[in-house]
């Protein structure tokens, strides 16, 4: 499985059939055919030529996205990041039956530096990105959020779990689960399609609850390959505990459901965290990001799990994940080695507080 959505393209019409009935019909019927040939050829060209109305500039249509995130997404459905921005790269091609059409305002980037400097110097206007690092550099990169992938009219989130074998209490044990409870343990974790995040959380968590002032000192986390990989090394003890995303987990439960729920708990679970952004640049005008808007409303890509657009965010989507970057910026914002006693610094305003109000965009009004 290649981890990439394959987009169906249309050509032109095909004609089936052979020349050689032609002399029947003498040179006529030779002209007739090499004419209704050439015109099929010429419909499709001005077909394609004429595209789609936008209207957006090709700069605006340029959809830029970090295309190397950390570890393969093997038996995964792919990069989000990269699903989403060529699907708005093949939506917003000016013709785009044509791959070289579809690819030409598709701009991947290899780090978020790069995808900084691609804002900044206005190469792109749109940029997929991880909600949490739009929060973290946002103001670096001048990105505003605009938009984010949801389904049934909720963005799309995710919630880190930690498992482990289910263990026998004694009568009235009701103590409950501590991160210090994964002291010098072997733990597994899957990224779930979200970049760093979950080392955000489990950082995050650990600090207060062990006061280690790095993961390493507390535990040994590995990255794998999968959350079926992660799960099932705990249920057949291989390792000590897993972290994977909640909906990765249910879609490995449908494997033995019965099975693994009775050998496995669920110790932690993290609040829901928003996933994927898609931002603009800070300069771009009111007026052009209503286009963007627009253009984006009839959007729709089907995933594993279902049908999923494009919406405008609420202020609340960034409230948990706010608060969780805070958190780890005051914990570890100077190199790790912060003083865990000073007030965190505020997060970027860039993801929520920056951007057109919801209710304006929705109204189809401008600031």
């Amino acid at each position: 499985m290649s981890g990439f959505i394959t987009f169906q393209t249309s050509g032109a019409p095909s004609c089936t059939g052979s020349l050689r009935a032609a002399p029947a019909h003498g040179w006529r019927g030779i002209i007739a055919v090499v004419a209704f040939l050439g015109g099929l050829r010429m419909g499709s060209a001005q077909t394609v030529a004429e595209g789609k109305t936008t209207g957006l500039t090709e700069t605006e249509a340029t959809v830029s996205y970090v295309s190397e995130v950390p570890w393969q997404w093997n038996g995964e459905e792919g990069n989000p990041l990269e699903l989403w921005a060529r699907k708005l790269s093949m939506e917003w091609a000016r013709a785009p039956g044509e791959v070289e059409e579809r690819l030409a305002n598709l701009r991947p980037e290899l780090s978020w530096e790069r995808l900084a400097i691609t804002s900044r110097t206005k190469k792109a206007g749109a940029f997929v990105v991880q909600g949490y690092e739009l929060i973290e550099s946002g103001d670096a990169a001048e990105l505003d959020g605009l938009l984010v992938p949801s389904r049934n009219g909720r963005a799309a989130f995710t919630e880190f779990v930690i498992l482990r074998q289910r263990r026998t209490r004694a009568s009235g044990d009701e103590r409950k689960f501590s991160m210090l409870d994964l002291w010098k343990k072997q733990i597994l974790v899957d990224r779930g399609g979200c970049g760093e995040l979950v080392y955000r959380w489990l950082d995050r968590e650990n600090r207060p609850g062990t006061g280690a002032t790095s993961r390493a000192r507390e535990a040994e986390y590995r990255s794998a390959t999968s959350a079926a990989e992660a799960v099932l090394a705990v249920y057949f003890g291989e390792v000590d505990a897993c972290v994977v995303c909640r909906s990765s987990y249910t879609q490995v439960l449908t494997t033995n459901p019965n099975g693994l729920a009775a050998r496995l708990e669920e110790a932690k679970v993290s609040p829901p965290l928003l996933k994927h952004v898609i931002a603009c640049p800070r300069s771009m005008p009111s007026k052009r990001r209503l286009e963007l808007v627009k253009n984006a409303k009839e959007i729709r890509m089907q995933l594993a799990d279902g049908e999923w657009q494009l919406t405008v965010p609420k202020p609340e989507d960034f409230k948990e994940l706010r608060q969780l970057i805070g958190d780890w910026q005051k914990y570890f914002g100077n190199d790790k080695e912060s003083d865990p006693d000073s007030a965190p610094p505020t997060p970027p305003a860039s993801a929520a507080q920056t951007a057109v109000p919801a209710e304006q965009l929705q109204k189809g009004e401008c600031r």
